[in-house]
């Protein structure tokens, strides 16, 4: 009885009002109808076929709405990621405390010669606590079950594909570099790795674009890669994924290895080659009044173009499945490690069919840069200078992790606030040593971020949670460990990795919004997690905000507060790291 009733809930309100009555009104009919057709052979009252005649119009038109509205309900379904796998599986309440400026109205003391130059930060930070700003949101998300996206066959069906590639590029010769008395099973176990599984839903095609990354280490140490690549693969609504499955724009068919451009050095010893933590992204315009729907992978890698240093890239496997673009930030001196930039589309500011993409650099304090896609030239455009004495360009706690999510202007509440202002939202990390019994400790933050509608350089970070396991107990670091069922504490290191908001959907039907999170554990897995009810999170932290004055000046001064805030919020995130160290050591039975 349970699993009809959920079969029935799936459809929307208007079917099951049809439902319901063509089930009632159809039997009675027909009950109705054959007495009528008795009592008429025996009369042959007028009233007995009129009355017939009149239920068997009724009973059409209930039937033509019927089928109507169950036409409509499914192509509203097909529109949406929504499922019933999703919808039906169980949920479980977490609370979630954070920090935000939204509700309070104080201001950060300046400096008091007006130069805001940054002499005056250390006093700034000792008179502020985190505890000022923290937000105990009431309002609970609530957690799905964890699903694993990564099948026992994956690694060799690769390892295959890469085999038959060899004669294409032979950077690939770098994964058979094992001895002749090692099996195929033991080299897939510890040399080869498929994580950081990177998805977004493409509606036009109906179907998830994920990326993968795969490594191979010689040395069976996966924190020390030989090789990196980039691996697709597609999957439906269900998340079942299609095989041989191709794109109407690209010759490419999935799964597939993605044949981007592997830049090999010059050393002659060959290691950490090829690219690292890809996120994807969903570019789409319209153009020609047709939807454009493309997927742009962002990730890391060395560059023999600047002295083997670390620069980011990107891939637009649909536009050309060879070419990657390196980002290159003006006025900013060539780092050697460049990682960890955030994704986003800020389209109102760009009407130039998805050609500038946005990232958010770092958090400490944040800084937006806007980069075209066709060249990988970079500008900043929120944020102090690069290259600042008086500025630590460091990553600090708070770092990037998935994709950016514009929030759509109607699911936010109406205020002074949201009214003036766009917001984003998105899930970062923090890297922490020494939390608890834990020596590292690697954990999502889910964070939102806006800037004034009329002004595209006046982001700003609003709002940072605490740390987030989203009810998982990440696989141990060492497998090994696993195996022994050697407890976190002893294992020392906990890695929990967003890699990307899959989709975010509104379910009007429930008044409740969803959303598909990718997550890796110790950088070997790839799971995926649907959440409920951050919207309503999201409204909590604006229900005290309507009566805040909004500052429409960019100056100076309110440039330095901008600044300050997002440094505090970045430091604040991990304020309760202890606590929840503690707690998960209990909870999660470290």
């Amino acid at each position: 009885m349970s699993s009809n009733l959920n079969q029935f809930n799936y459809f929307d309100g208007s079917t099951q009002i049809y439902i319901i009555a063509a089930s009632i009104v159809t039997p009675l009919s027909l009950l109705i109808i054959f007495k009528n057709f008795k009592r008429y052979r025996k009369t042959h009252e007028i009233y007995s076929l009129l009355s017939t005649i009149c239920l068997i119009i009724l009973n059409f038109n209930v039937w033509v709405f019927l089928i109507w509205s169950l036409h409509q309900n499914q192509g509203r379904l097909n529109k949406t990621p929504l499922h019933k796998d999703i919808l039906h599986q169980k949920f479980n309440q977490i609370n979630i405390p954070g920090f935000s400026f939204l509700n309070f109205q104080n201001k950060l003391p300046l400096t008091s010669n007006g130069n805001n130059d940054g002499s005056n930060d250390e006093e700034l930070e000792e008179k502020f606590t985190c505890s000022s700003i923290q937000v105990d949101n009431q309002v609970p998300i609530e957690v799905g079950e964890l699903i694993d996206l990564n099948k026992k066959e994956d690694l060799k069906m690769i390892r295959d594909q890469i085999k038959e590639l060899l004669p294409t590029e032979k950077a690939y010769k770098l994964f058979f570099q094992d001895d002749k008395h090692q099996s195929e099973e033991e080299i897939l176990k510890n040399k080869w790795f498929k994580f950081c599984g990177s998805a977004v839903w493409m509606s036009k095609y109906q179907v998830y674009f994920m990326v993968n990354r795969i490594i191979y280490t010689k040395d069976s140490r996966k924190n020390s890669p030989t090789i990196s690549i980039l691996h697709g693969q597609v999957f439906d609504k269900s998340w079942k994924e299609l095989k041989n499955y191709k794109f109407p724009i690209s010759d490419l068919v999935f799964p597939t290895v993605l044949p981007h451009e592997i830049d090999l050095g010059k050393r002659s010893k060959k290691e950490v080659i090829g690219s690292e933590d890809p996120r994807v992204i969903l570019k789409e315009y319209i153009k020609n009044e047709e939807l454009f729907q493309e997927p742009v992978i962002v990730f890391n890698a060395r560059s023999t173009e600047i002295n083997w240093a670390r620069a980011m890239h990107t891939y637009q496997p649909f536009t050309n499945a060879k070419k990657i673009t390196r980002l290159t930030i003006k006025n900013k001196k060539i780092s050697f490690r460049e990682k960890n930039w955030a994704p986003f589309f800020d389209r109102d500011a760009d009407d130039s069919n998805g050609k500038f993409m946005n990232f958010i650099y770092n958090f400490n304090p944040l800084r937006i840069i806007k980069c075209d896609l066709s060249n990988g030239d970079c500008n900043r455009i929120t944020g102090p200078p690069f290259n600042s004495i008086s500025v630590n360009d460091n990553a600090g706690k708070l770092r990037g992790g998935t994709n950016i999510i514009e929030i759509p202007h109607d699911y936010l509440p109406s205020n002074n606030i949201t009214g003036s202002r766009k917001f984003w939202i998105g899930i970062g990390r923090s890297h922490i040593n020494d939390c608890g019994c834990v020596q590292e400790l690697y954990r999502p933050h889910i964070f939102l971020m806006s800037r004034m509608a009329a002004n595209e350089k006046s982001f700003q970070l609003d709002y940072v949670s605490s740390l987030i396991d989203f009810n998982i107990n990440p696989e141990p670091w060492y497998e090994k460990n696993a195996e022994k069922s050697v407890g976190t504490c002893q294992d020392g290191k906990s890695v929990l990795i967003p890699n990307s908001i899959s989709y975010w959907e509104f379910n009007e039907k429930e008044n409740i919004d969803y959303m598909g999170i990718t997550f890796s554990e110790a950088d070997r897995t790839n799971k995926l997690i649907h959440i409920k009810g951050i919207l309503r999170y999201i409204h909590a932290l604006f229900k005290d905000s309507s009566d805040i004055a909004i500052t429409t000046n960019d100056g100076e001064n309110e440039n330095y507060e901008k600044d300050e805030k997002s440094k505090l919020l970045g430091s604040c995130s991990t304020y309760l790291s202890n606590d929840y160290c503690e707690k998960a050591k209990e909870l999660l039975n470290w």
